[in-house]
Parts: structure tokens; C-alpha cells; sequence
């Protein structure tokens, strides 16, 4: 059997499962019934948004239709819990949602993303400092592409743009942080808005040291990866310290400290956007501070240092927008240009922006003055005429 054979085959079965007729099935994905009978009779070939229209109706990939044996995903997850195992799988189904949206662009005639560069993070050492020599070349790449002064503002922006990793922070139930999904060119970090912003920004941190290092895991489940522990897996020890220094780079904070006060350290937490307790100890794995003087700044809470150190109208912003969706990125971007060039349907789009698709049709035209539907009537069936 021949390549073009099994894609025809695949394509039945697809039809088959659906449930409904050839013609039916045409219909339901806009296609001219006889096109779908020539393709399937060999006299045509398929596009590739046909293929895409065909496999998003059937529940399927076009990966599966064109007979390969797509690459399996790497799958990083960061939760607060043990039993967190459904709201890793529902979080894991979205992540693959949006996986196979990225595939129906390619099969839509979209260029495959070049995955961004993985820097050297395996030459020896300690994990820990392999995560902070990674995070140090990442902040350099993050200076080459000009966008150090948006880590503390706009981090999701930053990671897409010079990085080339989607970010998506939606809601899912209490007990995952967030996960990483590595897929071929698809590089995707998704963050749970319920937990505080303190939180999204050191997973967005975490995750992106995973995507940076290669790590080749599938699901990997942490119970508290705020807290320090000896026993934690290799890999997340490796992800934790990246966070710490990429968030919080060495340089930045021995140029601004100057003594352990604590308006120092209030204004050191706005300025770098960490949690109190993250900034403690990255201040007393640094040296800077003694375990007395740790324990001390850890006390102050975060609406205590916004308060001493002069940012709480930020910290009032950043609470109150910490629940809001953000769709990733580039993924938006690239599914919108392609749906306004007619490359795929709404039904493709929508998913992606978490909306109706019929929000992205175009309004009926209005009723023209004088015209039947323009007549409404009320209960009693009489009829009024503006």
C-alpha cells in the first residue's frame, strides 16, 4: 500500500467513525462533496487544510492521517499536592489542544517553528549550579534582544519573544502550578491563574528552565517546589535554581544591598516582583544575609513590603489582575493571521482564544428600513413598525 493509499484509508475510517455519510461529512467540514469523492478515489490530492478540517472533525491529528508516528511530548508539571493527578490531566489536555491547533497551521502551510536554543546545562557540577549558569546565559540572551527592563513587567512577553515559547496563564482548580510541553517546534509553558502572581512568576521561571535545559521527562509532580529540599528530583532542583537566578540575578541584587534592612529588602521585593520568602533565601544563598537575618525579613509579608517600599499601588494592580486569562501568545498571533487569510476555519481560532467561534464571523448585514424582518410582534401578535 502506498502512502497516498493509507492517507485515503485513514480518511474513510475517519468518516466512518464519525457516524455520517460521505456528503454529510463533507458539508460539516465546508467541503464540495464531490471534491471529498475524488480525493478519496485518488483522482485529487488533499490539501493541507483539508486534511486539518477532516482531522479536527474526527477528533483526530494530521500527524495520524499522514501515517507518522508523531514525537511524543515532554510534559513537565509543577503542582502544590499529591492528589493534583485530574488537574494535571485536564491541564495536560489543554496543553494538547493547543499542540494540535500548532499542527493544523503546519498542515495549513505554516513554516515549523525553529525550537529555541538549548543552551549547555549538562557540563558538570551541581545541579544548582547548572541552573544558575543557564540562567546566566539566558539573562545575556534576554540583554542581546534588549528586553531586560520587561522581566519585571511583562515576563510572559519576554519569554515569547526571545525565547520562542508560548505562555498561557487560564484557570484550572487549586493544586497545579503550572507545566512545561515540549512538542517538535511547539514549546509551550501554562500557568494556573489561581494561585498568587508571586507564584505564576516563579513558575513561568521554573517551567522555562526546563524548556532551556532539554529535560527529557514526561510528567514530573513536585509537592512544594518553593520549599528547599534534599530529596527532590534532579532535574526540578536544576528548574528551582534557574528560577532564583533568573528572577533574581546576582548582580542586580549585590549592587542594591547595601545592609539587611528591611526597607531595603521591601523595595528589593517590588523592584525583582519575588515573594519575600524567595528573596530571604536567595539573599542568604548569596551570602548577603546570616540565618538570623533571613528569618527576620522572611516576617514581612508581601502587602508589608509594598506598603515599606513604596509600590502599593503596584502590589493593589498585580493582586487584582493576578486571576486574569492570558492566551499564548505567538499561537494567537499565528492562528489569527491564518484564519484571516482563510487558511483555517473559526472553529480553529476560537479554540486557541477560548471564545464562540461565531465571535469571529462576520455580523449579518442589517436589516434595510421597510423590510419584512424588520417587523417584530409582540405577545398579543400585533404588529409594530418603527
Amino acid at each position: 500500500m502506498t502512502r497516498e493509499d493509507d492517507l485515503r484509508a485513514r480518511v474513510r475510517q475517519v468518516i466512518d467513525e464519525s457516524g455520517r455519510s460521505q456528503s454529510a461529512f463533507a458539508q460539516a467540514i465546508g467541503l464540495e462533496p464531490t471534491k471529498l469523492s475524488k480525493a478519496l478515489a485518488g483522482t485529487r490530492r488533499f490539501t493541507p487544510l483539508e486534511l486539518a478540517l477532516i482531522a479536527e472533525e474526527g477528533g483526530t491529528s494530521t500527524d495520524w492521517l499522514l501515517g507518522g508516528a508523531p514525537e511524543r511530548p515532554t510534559l513537565a508539571a509543577r503542582v502544590a499536592q499529591a492528589s493534583a493527578s485530574d488537574v494535571i490531566a485536564q491541564a495536560g489536555a489543554r496543553a494538547e489542544e493547543l499542540d494540535e491547533v500548532y499542527e493544523t497551521l503546519l498542515a495549513a502551510g505554516q513554516s515549523r517553528r525553529t525550537p529555541p536554543q538549548i543552551m549547555p546545562a549538562r557540563a558538570g557540577g551541581l545541579m544548582i549550579d547548572q541552573g544558575a549558569k543557564l540562567a546566566d546565559q539566558a539573562l545575556q540572551t534576554v540583554a542581546d534582544a534588549s528586553e531586560s527592563e520587561q522581566l519585571g513587567t511583562a515576563l510572559p512577553l519576554v519569554i515569547e519573544q526571545v525565547f520562542g515559547v508560548d505562555v498561557a496563564i487560564e484557570g484550572f482548580p487549586s493544586g497545579l502550578d503550572g507545566l512545561a510541553w515540549c512538542r517538535d517546534g511547539f514549546r509551550l509553558i501554562l500557568v494556573n491563574n489561581a494561585v498568587s502572581w508571586t507564584r505564576q512568576r516563579f513558575t513561568l521561571a521554573h517551567e522555562l528552565g526546563h524548556v532551556l535545559a532539554g529535560d527529557a521527562q514526561d510528567l514530573r509532580v513536585d509537592l512544594d517546589v518553593m520549599a528547599p529540599s534534599t530529596r527532590r528530583e534532579h532535574t526540578e532542583m536544576r528548574a528551582n535554581a534557574f528560577a532564583s537566578a533568573f528572577l533574581m540575578p546576582a548582580r542586580r541584587i549585590k549592587e542594591s544591598w547595601r545592609d539587611a534592612g528591611q526597607d531595603t529588602f521591601a523595595r528589593l521585593v517590588g523592584e525583582l516582583r519575588v515573594s519575600p520568602s524567595a528573596l530571604s533565601w536567595r539573599l542568604r544563598n548569596l551570602g548577603l544575609v546570616d540565618e538570623v537575618q533571613r528569618r527576620r525579613l522572611c516576617r514581612l509579608n508581601l502587602r508589608e513590603c509594598a506598603d515599606r517600599g513604596g509600590w502599593a499601588e503596584e502590589h493593589l494592580t498585580l493582586t487584582r489582575s493576578q486571576s486574569d486569562v492570558r492566551r499564548p501568545g505567538l499561537l494567537s498571533r499565528e492562528v489569527l493571521d491564518a484564519f484571516s487569510h482563510g487558511e483555517v476555519s473559526a472553529r480553529v481560532a476560537a479554540r486557541v482564544l477560548g471564545i464562540p467561534p461565531e465571535t469571529l464571523l462576520p455580523a449579518p448585514p442589517p436589516t434595510l428600513p421597510g423590510s419584512e424582518e424588520e417587523h417584530c410582534a409582540d405577545e398579543d401578535g400585533v404588529v409594530f413598525v418603527p
